[in-house]
């Protein structure tokens, strides 16, 4: 098992943010205030993308859920932009 200081920081912040982008656009998947602490809160959002991708449920983002994760988020971000976009146009 890793040490818990490797559970917390930038990368942690990084999934938290793309999986909030994600909730944003998909109201299914749980939505979470990045913090930078892969806590219980993490673990769930994690879960839920997860169980929604086809992934094996463990709420523990490993390559195939990072890789997938961040599949989902770039065009989640993209429409989230394009929103902000027309919303400041009208």
């Amino acid at each position: 098992m890793r040490e818990p200081e490797s559970f917390i920081g930038q990368p942690i912040r990084s999934l938290q943010t793309m999986l909030r982008v994600i909730a944003e656009n998909d109201p299914s998947h749980e939505r979470i205030i990045p913090d930078g602490i892969y806590g219980p809160e993490t673990m769930q959002a994690v879960s839920v993308f997860q169980r929604k991708h086809g992934l094996s449920v463990t709420g523990v983002a490993d390559q195939p859920t990072w890789e997938a994760i961040v599949a989902v988020y770039e065009p989640a971000l993209v429409e989230q932009e394009q929103a902000l976009t027309e919303v400041k146009r009208d």
